[in-house]
């Protein structure tokens, strides 16, 4: 478990073969050139891609009827204080005891706004895990 105090960007990049949600073509990102060097004094590109894509929030209006959007969110909660909890070993569902379990193992002292990432064995994959982890209600 590590506290990252400094700029740490934890995206990955967005490609047209990159992995997508179970697979799905019409997930895929298209870029389009708008403009080229060959034909124009410039390179331009638009992206097609849906908001589910990559290094992504969920935010509450993804699973709950009009729950909470981006915008309802002030930029600076998306900052501070964050710590990395390595799950990656083999935990598919990440509950509110597999939390307090690593709490109290790594002896770390969450403040209430601290940001929680959670690396899992997904980080490293390039096809799309079926049985993929994620985050319970509990």
């Amino acid at each position: 478990m590590s506290s990252i105090k400094f700029p740490y960007d934890i995206s990955i990049p967005i490609d047209e073969n990159m992995i997508v949600y179970k697979n799905k073509e019409l997930k895929k990102p298209e870029i389009e050139t708008l403009l080229n060097h060959d034909s124009d004094n410039m390179h331009e590109s638009r992206f097609h891609i849906d908001a589910h894509t990559g290094t992504h929030i969920d935010f509450p209006l993804h699973a709950i009827s009009n729950g909470k959007v981006a915008s309802d969110y002030p930029l600076e909660s998306f900052m501070g204080s964050c710590y990395l909890f390595d799950l990656s070993a083999s935990i598919v569902e990440i509950t509110d005891d597999v939390i307090k379990n690593y709490i109290e193992e790594h002896r770390v002292l969450i403040h209430e706004g601290d940001i929680l990432l959670f690396k899992t064995r997904n980080s490293p994959l390039r096809d799309f895990d079926f049985n993929f982890p994620f985050i319970t209600s509990s």
